[in-house]
């Protein structure tokens, strides 16, 4: 089993969406790309789709592939009872029924 490789691209898109400065609900979408053609075998980081302005999760959902995991990383605003808003970052794991283990 190898280490999954992360391009530079992906590392600097990372960084530029951790200190965004919207108000908006927002995420970057993830596959991995596998190639067994090679020894030994590589699994890279890909940029699938990136998603700004987002209404609600529900349009998340709708983004998604039905038969392929993804890996989302979710931005969405909170507003706490002192008044502060926050903007947590949050890593999802998505892998529907029809995907199978990989």
């Amino acid at each position: 089993m190898g280490l999954l490789i992360i391009s530079d691209e992906i590392k600097a898109k990372l960084k530029k969406f951790r200190f965004r400065r919207a108000n908006d609900i927002a995420c970057l979408i993830f596959k991995i790309d596998c190639d067994d053609n090679v020894s030994p075998p590589t699994k890279t980081l890909v940029l699938d789709d990136e998603l700004n302005d987002i209404e609600n999760i529900e349009d998340l959902q709708e983004e998604l592939p039905d038969c392929y995991p993804r890996y989302i990383l979710l931005s969405y605003k909170i507003e706490k009872s002192d008044g502060r808003i926050m903007y947590p970052l949050c890593f999802i794991t998505y892998s529907p029924e029809s995907c199978g283990v990989h």
